[in-house]
């Protein structure tokens, strides 16, 4: 496994905006500054560097305005009480990257990392090649080479429980194993989550459930009893064969579309993809529970929106998928919540009258759609409505081109002609008083 040092490392952080220009100014201002936490892990396992975290020994704020503005980009505090800034740069081809710019804790190097999380986050680089050897007090080398997610120092855990969420993600990510050690004391700190705040916790999940399920995170996650320890209801009803297969169903399902739509970010960090396993982990027995689940991690409305959504199509009996693209948006907009999480839903759950042309790319293909604002027209525009059909203003017309969309969703009506002479016998019919369309 390869060290880190700057001379190796260089073509790898010259590729990331702003590095070149950073290290010139550190080093004409005489600033001394190190390489920590996840740049480090990254490099040494070969990941792509998207991130790079620096401890600078003094205020990081000019730092990071300066980088902000030769870069042509933004900075931000993460924690002023801390001093901690963070700067995001783009490159030409729309990527993002982050700079977190931090003073040391606890006064010294040392100090620092000793208040780290994980031994492999716990290790520092400095940005002058004369002093240019790897420190590393904690052994995160070793643990990269053994795959071992370890602790820093026992009282960790407790210091911040967040970092329980944080440990349970970056084995996912990563694949590695938990020290024993280090997993008992998860469990011992697990109940301490509860004081968490909401939003830092669903910061957490949000990111934890953006990776597909695995065997080995839902079994860590019932062994600390997590959704108990946060506030929630706890489910484990992955440990049954039945509930095995609808999460493989799941996974199935968001695996066959494409990724910008699965990851689309709807509210608060929150994609598609994540708010359907939040669904299906945790399923609310009533919408009182989805509201409170809402409420304790703090998620935004739309979010909220989505979760009731996917909660509401669990009870409802949809129409088969239309053959039309148009009819298969309009047939989108009629589900509840948000269109790319019930997709995402009835993909796995709900193939009812489903035919070939109504399979997952061409399903993702009008979500994707929707999503960037082309939604299909009325047959009938609102405007013309009253005109055309001889009737007053008012809520009757919101209700006519309700039923209007549900007939051509069914195949009743294809244009504007048989779409107003269907509208003339739904009148007929009676629709003001509650009758349905045929």
């Amino acid at each position: 496994m390869r060290t880190p040092e700057l001379k190796a490392m260089r073509p790898a952080l010259e590729a990331v905006p702003g590095f070149g220009r950073l290290l010139s100014r550190l080093r004409r201002n005489g600033q001394p500054a190190w390489l920590v936490g996840g740049v480090l892990r990254d490099w040494v396992l070969g990941r792509p560097l998207v991130d790079i975290d620096l401890a600078v020994g003094q205020d990081c704020e000019p730092l990071a305005r300066r980088l902000a503005t030769e870069g042509d980009g933004s900075w931000f505090w993460l924690d002023r009480e801390r001093g901690q800034c963070r700067v995001v740069l783009s490159d030409e081809a729309g990527r993002t990257f982050c700079y977190d710019l931090s003073p040391f804790k606890g006064g010294s190097l040392l100090a620092d990392l000793g208040e780290r999380d994980f031994t492999i986050n716990a290790m520092a680089l400095p940005l002058d090649e004369a002093e240019g050897r790897l420190v590393d007090p904690y052994g995160g080398m070793r643990d990269l080479a053994g795959k071992r997610l370890r602790v820093t120092t026992p009282g960790v855990m407790q210091q911040d429980p967040l970092r329980i969420l944080r440990g349970l993600r970056f084995a996912r990510i990563l694949e590695f194993d938990f020290d024993p050690l280090t997993f008992e004391l998860m469990k011992r700190a697990a109940p301490t989550m509860i004081d968490l705040p909401g939003e830092r916790v669903s910061m957490e999940l949000a990111l934890i459930l953006s990776l597909p399920l695995r065997r080995k995170l839902l079994a860590e996650i019932e062994r600390l009893h997590l959704f108990a320890s946060l506030g929630l209801k706890k489910v484990g009803f992955w440990s049954t064969p039945e509930e095995q297969t609808r999460i493989q169903a799941l996974e199935a399902a968001i695996a066959a579309v494409p990724e910008r739509l699965a990851a689309r970010d709807i509210a608060g960090g929150w994609s598609a993809a994540a708010l359907v396993r939040l669904h299906l982990l945790l399923k609310a027995p009533d919408e009182d529970a989805v509201r409170a689940l809402a409420a304790r991690l703090r998620l935004p409305r739309n979010a909220l929106k989505a979760l009731l959504g996917l909660h509401r199509l669990e009870n409802l009996s949809l129409p088969p998928v239309p053959a039309t693209s148009r009819r298969r948006r309009l047939w989108l907009q009629q589900l509840p919540g948000h269109p790319g999480c019930c997709l995402l839903h009835f993909l796995a759950f709900g193939r009812q009258g489903e035919s070939d042309a109504s399979g997952p790319a061409l399903l993702a293909a009008d979500a994707l759609a929707l999503a960037a604002g082309e939604i299909p027209p009325p047959l009938v525009p609102a405007t013309e409505l009253a005109a055309e059909l001889g009737i007053a203003r008012g809520p009757l017309v919101g209700r006519l081109l309700q039923r209007l969309v549900s007939a051509e969703i069914a195949g009743l009506v294809d244009d504007r002609t048989e779409a107003i002479d269907w509208l003339k016998k739904e009148l007929e019919m009676g629709i003001d008083k509650g009758s349905n369309p045929t």
